[in-house]
């Protein structure tokens, strides 16, 4: 019992400590995110806000009545400003009146079944928003340091099961791909930039298939389960023997801080990086439905033949990002399952968006 009670207090110091170190780093700092009333945006809110960051948040409105931005009351706990990124006029006068020392760039078309019928939008935000965004960064006359998340679908995937490196051709398979691999042919030349320019770094994360509680998108897998478990619906799966390395928000998040940190000291890290789940692994859509099954056995499914291409087999090799940014994936797959089905079971028996997050958080920094 005593052992058990020292290895506690070992755990919670070490754990304190990580926060302090995050607390030391991000107080007082100017950051913007866009698409901060988005899933992953969100979630950073909540992670900065308690280390102590002055967070603007720049973003369309939420869609859905129970996203994570509403349900956390973030409009009242962050600047946010209602701007569509294709409006460059109204971007840069935000970027101006902030003078952001760190930029989180998330807002963009982020659904692949959407962008076959929302081509023009797609490339429109994804591309042409993204260089409004990187051009305001690089229009500041001060420090600033810039992420632009893109996607582990930018990579010219063969489904020969390669593990994807950084090095690896560019390309794209479906208009939400084609336009993030765009921007990945645009962020090359602002990359070249950044290494000249005193004022502005940059650099590119490419994440997995990010899961956690409170995602609502449509057309993703765990949040179509815990809608279809909360209406006891059949959910629809298609592409049960597709793998993608799926992973908990918490690790490529803390990846991007991480990341932010190291760039803002030294511009040799002004490149693209992998942001994956723990060993590189990557699993079966049907392997996830049934560990999902285990805690759920009434979870109803109703398998449906895809009609757009969407690659069969996608792994991410994260090598790079472990060995330069010492990005170490807390949680492995189980975990993260666990964790998210836990948010939206809690979720859904009333308890606050804000504390299961954070409960998550505080969880994560302990493993730290």
């Amino acid at each position: 019992m005593k052992k058990q009670r020292k290895l506690i207090m070992q755990d919670l110091k070490f754990g304190n400590f990580f926060y302090k170190a995050k607390l030391n780093f991000w107080k007082n700092k100017k950051v913007i995110i866009t698409g901060c009333t988005g899933f992953k945006g969100a979630w950073l809110c909540i992670i900065l806000k308690r280390y102590g960051a002055k967070i603007t948040g720049i973003a369309l409105p939420p869609k859905n009545k129970n996203d994570i931005f509403e349900k956390a009351n973030l409009r009242e706990k962050i600047k946010f400003y209602n701007c569509d990124i294709n409006n460059s006029k109204k971007l840069n006068l935000i970027f101006r009146l902030v003078k952001p020392d760190f930029i989180f760039h998330f807002a963009a078309q982020s659904l692949v079944l959407e962008s076959y019928h929302q081509v023009e939008n797609t490339y429109l935000t994804n591309i042409i928003g993204s260089s409004n965004v990187i051009e305001a960064c690089l229009s500041l006359k001060k420090k600033n340091s810039l992420i632009v998340t893109t996607t582990d679908k930018v990579y010219n995937n063969r489904n020969t099961k390669k593990k994807f490196t950084e090095d690896d051709e560019i390309s794209g398979n479906d208009p939400y791909s084609a336009s993030k691999a765009a921007l990945e042919t645009l962020c090359k030349y602002y990359l070249f930039l950044s290494k000249k320019n005193k004022y502005f770094s940059l650099s590119v994360a490419r994440a997995g298939n990010i899961i956690g509680g409170g995602d609502w998108s449509k057309n993703r897998l765990l949040p179509d389960i815990f809608k279809s478990l909360n209406k006891n619906t059949k959910v629809t799966i298609r592409n049960p023997n597709s793998t993608r390395p799926w992973q908990h928000v918490l690790d490529p998040l803390y990846g991007y801080l991480n990341l932010a940190e190291l760039m803002y000291k030294d511009k040799k890290f002004c490149t693209a990086y992998n942001f994956g789940p723990k060993n590189n692994q990557s699993v079966s859509v049907i392997s996830v439905v049934n560990i999902i099954k285990k805690s759920f056995q009434n979870l109803k499914i109703n398998f449906k033949r895809n009609k757009y291409y969407e690659s069969k087999n996608l792994e991410l090799n994260c090598n790079k990002a472990k060995r330069e940014l010492s990005y170490d994936p807390k949680w492995n797959l189980e975990t993260s399952i666990k964790k998210t089905t836990n948010w939206y079971y809690r979720f859904y028996n009333k308890c606050s968006a804000e504390k299961l997050c954070l409960d998550d958080i505080k969880n994560y920094e302990k493993n730290s």
